[in-house]
């Protein structure tokens, strides 16, 4: 039994509206994992700057309790996506990388069916004879 399935053609302005959607929601992506990294940087710059300035003014500044408890438990901010995957650049790596793997894959794909013709065959089967006489002479 064969199925003949017609190759559907994509027109241009799908690809460029989804292009151009991809575009848009890799930039917003972009957008909220570089606040993250710029609020990260800054409590790093706070905790070092703080240190500093207790290595420098040792009078009355060491003597805070609340101080010194910062700097020996200093955790730094961490974003997630509700505990999933941090929101940090390396997410950002890991989609581009992602839909690259993914992009070569489909053109792979669509250079091995351009040397056939438009109509494919699709779940065809092959009828052979699996006696043991049909193959010794």
């Amino acid at each position: 039994m064969e199925f003949v399935l017609d190759r559907p053609s994509k027109p241009i302005g799908v690809l460029f509206t989804f292009g151009y959607w991809a575009l848009l929601r890799l930039v917003e992506l972009w957008s909220v994992v570089d606040t993250c990294e710029a609020v990260i940087q800054k409590a790093k710059d706070f905790s070092a700057a703080l240190y500093q300035f207790m290595i420098d003014e040792s009078t009355e500044s060491c003597k805070n309790k609340k101080i010194r408890l910062h700097l020996t438990v200093q955790k730094e901010p961490c974003f997630t996506a509700y505990g999933f995957f941090d929101l940090d650049f390396t997410l950002l790596h890991s989609i581009i990388a992602a839909a690259t793997t993914y992009l070569v894959i489909l053109i792979q794909f669509s250079q091995t069916t351009t040397s056939y013709p438009k109509r494919v065959l699709l779940n065809t089967t092959a009828s052979y004879n699996s006696s043991y006489s049909n193959y010794t002479e």
